[in-house]
């Protein structure tokens, strides 16, 4: 991966983005949550990647939260518990090395066995968290069950898994004045734990789908269905969508007036907008041809 900084950021601001592509191991945490495909093609392609600095600044931002967190936390911790913050771990997964480097960890006694809590922080919008159901943070936190297991010799049935998230885009106003909207810009969810076997079997899994060769499906891609909105001119907003045309037509003939349809393609999201691989992927630029042909097709060419 190579890191371009085409905009003259200040050095303060680009090393630390590109502390996050330095790994020792087979297989990152990070590379085993996201799709198996992007991993394999990363791993493919790295010498041809690059992220510009400019592109990374929420990574910058959610280090600097990580850093100062895990500073205060070392300074003011309980002494009957020891705090690791970020530290690099690994263990075995059959005969491949995992690492990952958990945001931190508190390590301590209850009643003579040791018990730990492994604490990820996640810098994110109101909009993410509201959604929820972000199977990728719960995946993230059980792999690391297993870093942590073997790193500080603690049962794996006694750690527990806390995500912490800092909303960067709360309003008191809108908490205020929406019942529905957090209450708090900050918010802890404890992820359930599975069994190790269940944890194990799960990591080789997705090594085995990486070296498989194993395509993004609909939830990889972020992908939306076309779909067909009925709006008003005048009105930013939709006045029904429906999921194919007919409808929308029957609908916009009903109304009348200043009614039209706006068709919303079959878009892969991540695929369009944030996959750093996209360029290199077979299954991706198939589907862009297939598109660019469809729309050939409808307007007569």
């Amino acid at each position: 991966m190579r890191v371009t900084n085409k905009f003259g950021l200040p050095e303060f601001l680009a090393e630390p983005a590109k502390e996050a592509y330095r790994t020792k191991c087979d297989y990152s945490v990070t590379e085993l949550v996201r799709p198996p495909q992007i991993t394999r093609l990363s791993k493919i392609h790295k010498d041809q990647l690059e992220v510009d600095i400019s592109d990374q600044l929420w990574i910058l931002l959610g280090r600097a939260v990580h850093d100062r967190i895990g500073a205060r936390a070392k300074l003011n911790h309980d002494v009957t518990k020891k705090v690791h913050v970020e530290e690099q771990l690994s263990t075995k997964v059959g005969e491949q090395i995992l690492a990952g480097t958990p945001d931190m960890v508190e390590v301590y006694q209850i009643d003579g066995q040791t018990h730990a809590t492994i604490y990820d922080f996640k810098v994110t919008s109101v909009w993410s968290f509201v959604l929820g159901d972000k199977p990728e943070w719960e995946t993230q936190l059980r792999l690391y069950q297993l870093l942590v297991r073997e790193a500080y010799s603690v049962p794996f049935e006694n750690i527990t898994l806390k995500i912490c998230a800092i909303l960067r885009d709360w309003t008191g106003q809108r908490a205020r004045r929406e019942p529905d909207y957090p209450q708090l810009p900050y918010h802890e969810v404890e992820v359930a734990t599975i069994s190790r076997d269940d944890v194990l079997t799960m990591a080789k899994e997705r090594i085995a789908a990486i070296e498989d060769g194993t395509l993004c499906n609909e939830t990889d891609r972020w992908q939306r269905e076309t779909t067909f909105a009925v709006m008003k001119e005048g009105r930013k907003t939709a006045v029904k969508v429906f999921s194919n045309s007919a409808e929308a037509t029957e609908m916009v003939t009903r109304l009348g007036g200043p009614h039209y349809i706006e068709e919303r393609p079959n878009n892969w999201n991540r695929c369009e907008q944030y996959c750093p691989v996209s360029k290199f992927c077979n299954q991706y630029q198939e589907h862009v041809a297939e598109m660019v042909t469809t729309n050939m097709d409808e307007i007569g060419l």
